[in-house]
């Protein structure tokens, strides 16, 4: 029976120019350290979408939800603001942010852009303006401007 099904399968995937390889990770008595996802989940991600899709959108929304909405109003503003200053300056290796739908809002945003705006969220923190509008949503959390800022150039 097994043999038949083999040379079936076999068949299958020869007219659709592809063959069965066998290699070490499709042997089933394989010790792995996944058993449920397998081979395919043994290396890590890739960190540009683990960080930009993942982890950065996180904590946007989590800044977004501590926020007033005048806080959200004035960020996005200084957000437009600091990125026309970024978009003047002859550096060009700055991370590429996106203002289309403000600092904190994830929608239409590519992961690298994520990224460029949580440098402009950088800038702003050192900004008086941007303390001025942050400082309540630290202290709500127990943090200071001084360990957000160290946060954010780490993970940068």
């Amino acid at each position: 029976m097994d043999a038949t099904k083999n040379q079936e399968k076999d068949e299958i995937f020869q007219v659709i120019s592809k063959y069965d390889i066998r290699n070490a990770l499709t042997e089933p008595d394989l010790p792995l350290s996944d058993h449920i996802h397998g081979p395919y989940r043994m290396t890590p991600p890739e960190l540009l979408h683990v960080s930009g899709s993942g982890l950065i959108m996180y904590m946007f929304k989590s800044l977004k939800l501590i926020l007033q909405v005048a806080c959200l109003v004035i960020l996005d503003a200084l957000h437009k603001r600091i990125s026309t200053d970024i978009d003047h300056q002859s550096e060009k290796d700055l991370p590429r942010g996106s203002v289309r739908n403000g600092l904190l809002d994830g929608t239409k945003c590519q992961s690298s852009e994520r990224r460029g705006n949580l440098f402009r969220l950088l800038c702003i923190a050192h900004t008086t303006e941007g303390i001025t509008a942050l400082s309540e949503a630290w202290e709500l959390v127990g943090v200071t401007q001084q360990k957000i800022c160290n946060f954010i150039m780490l993970y940068l």
